[in-house]
């Protein structure tokens, strides 16, 4: 899987003091929201008894180690 169609240098000779707000974005942004398609697209759903016993594991972690959940 391709994660980006561009490469998206920072010339840090330009930027002020390491700020980063006046960088153009757009294109950082297009990718990723390719990239989340593309993952959507190829994702598929767990088997119920799978995604039980995950979230029991994930009950059972200490708060940094739990796993990321994706909501909405």
């Amino acid at each position: 899987m391709r994660l980006a169609r561009y490469q998206h240098p920072i010339d840090w000779d330009q930027v002020e003091e390491n700020r980063l707000e006046g960088l153009e974005t757009a294109g950082v942004y297009e990718d990723w929201r390719e990239y989340i398609r593309t993952v959507d697209r190829r994702t598929v759903p767990l088997p119920a008894e799978l995604t039980e016993t995950m979230e029991r594991l994930d009950n059972r972690l200490p708060g940094p180690a739990r796993l990321h959940r994706r909501t909405g």
